[in-house]
């Protein structure tokens, strides 16, 4: 009677662990593959690269911010460019640095964090682009009212961005040199002497020495040969979407590749942070199941 019941019982121990081990097969998923090494190492790379452009404009930035040091004082974003790269270059550090911890420390919320960040740029950057262009005229419009502020005392900074951008580009004023007619000091009707003139940096580079090389400017309309030998007759609008068309392969390569950078930036960091959260899940499920099957 003993031996029998020694053998029904090491039987039913048999019986219990091929049961146990059969139920954790049952309610175990399959091993995932590990979150891959290559996206994380592209990630890290390619947000050290963005991160060294960010300090690159934080340090531009802040250079002109400290040359510029009346822009708090200015009405205007268009005459803040110092404070509109400050912001580019906080934005772009602080994402880089999220991307780069993120995938290094294989952390799911930094990479839906990043994720999320490069996605709202993207989205930005594609509703400005339709936006400005939907509104151009508009655009142009506004960029010639906003002429009426060179020379004013509070405005320095702008006067000296418009001079820099007109000798930069070759250009004088939106579409052409009439556009500062707009500007009391240029204006027609104004009693100064710089009535029906131009600004010194529409001249071209070879008198700009001449402060007043730009004076009577818009009274040479009936001689176009004294006009192009003395000042720039087309406007930096005008220059800068010749400049766009006559590069155009250039440019929509260019715009084409930021954008595909950001999309497959934003789809590999998604991808990662899943495969990340697969593994989690295995192990969580694992231990659960490494706990001992009692059947009664």
């Amino acid at each position: 009677m003993d031996r029998v019941r020694r053998v029904s019982e090491r039987s039913y121990g048999r019986v219990r662990n091929f049961s146990s081990r059969s139920l954790r097969r049952l309610r175990t998923p399959p091993r995932p593959d590990a979150p891959s090494t290559c996206i994380k190492y592209i990630l890290f790379f390619v947000n050290v690269v963005f991160w060294v452009f960010g300090v690159l404009i934080l340090v531009i930035g802040s250079y002109l911010m400290t040359e510029f040091k009346n822009a708090w004082n200015l009405d205007s974003i268009l005459y803040e460019p110092s404070v509109v790269i400050l912001i580019v270059g906080i934005l772009l550090f602080l994402i880089a640095t999220v991307g780069c911890i993120g995938a290094l420390r294989e952390n799911t919320i930094l990479l839906a964090i990043y994720g999320g960040a490069v996605t709202l740029c993207l989205i930005f950057l594609v509703s400005a682009g339709i936006a400005v262009y939907m509104h151009r005229d508009k655009v142009v419009e506004k960029l010639k009212d906003d002429l009426k502020h060179y020379r004013d005392p509070d405005k320095e900074n702008f006067q000296f961005l418009i001079d820099r951008l007109q000798t930069n580009l070759k250009c004088c004023g939106v579409n052409s040199y009439t556009d500062w007619q707009t500007n009391i000091y240029f204006n027609c009707s104004s009693p100064g002497s710089e009535s029906c003139g131009v600004p010194f940096s529409c001249c071209k580079e070879s008198i700009q020495l001449n402060r007043q090389c730009g004076y009577d400017a818009g009274r040479m309309k009936t001689d176009a040969e004294r006009l192009e030998k003395g000042v720039y007759s087309k406007g930096c609008w005008t220059i800068a979407i010749s400049f766009i068309m006559d590069n155009l392969y250039l440019v929509v390569g260019i715009t084409a590749a930021v954008l595909i950078l950001i999309i497959v930036g934003s789809c590999m960091a998604f991808s990662f942070r899943a495969q990340i959260r697969e593994v989690q899940k295995y192990a969580k499920l694992h231990n659960q199941h490494e706990q001992p099957v009692t059947i009664s």
